[in-house]
């Protein structure tokens, strides 16, 4: 099978218009890297799909690490963690979560550090409450029958 764009003789050939606009409105639809009236430059471009894929990724996971930035993307994740019907296997994920937000940037870490995220005394909240619950556990005499 050949590449889109190319014979089976290996020459290149043109591409029909509106197959190059099909291609160009899939690609501004699914991940808005290219410019308008554009087409014909990027259509290769596009053609090379891990390469774009590569892209689309960077840009997305650049985006999601600016969302952090702010302590209103924080402060719902502490909040489960407060929260203590929250499933056990949902609060180990938004510590990993929280774990990968300490090694950000400057900016994360004084969202993070914002009173309105409260997230450096709920973890400490957290830590405290399991020490007590492991020697309460080991130490079952000071409880009483």
């Amino acid at each position: 099978m050949t590449e889109p764009g190319r014979s089976i003789l290996g020459k290149k050939e043109k591409i029909p218009q509106g197959q190059v606009d099909t291609y160009s409105s899939y690609i501004k639809r699914t991940i808005a890297l290219i410019e308008k009236n554009e087409n014909e430059r990027f259509i290769n471009f596009a053609l090379d799909l891990p390469n774009l894929n590569f892209l689309a990724c960077k840009r997305f996971l650049k985006e999601m690490a600016v969302c952090f930035e702010s302590p209103v993307f924080i402060a719902p994740l502490t909040r489960l963690l407060k929260t203590k019907s929250e499933n056990f296997k949902n609060k180990e994920i938004i510590l990993q979560v929280i774990e990968n937000l300490f090694c950000g940037n400057e900016r994360v870490l004084t969202a993070l550090n914002s009173p309105a995220t409260d997230c450096y005394m709920t973890l400490l909240r957290l830590l405290m409450q399991n020490t007590k619950t492991q020697n309460a556990r080991a130490n079952p005499s000071g409880l009483s029958a």
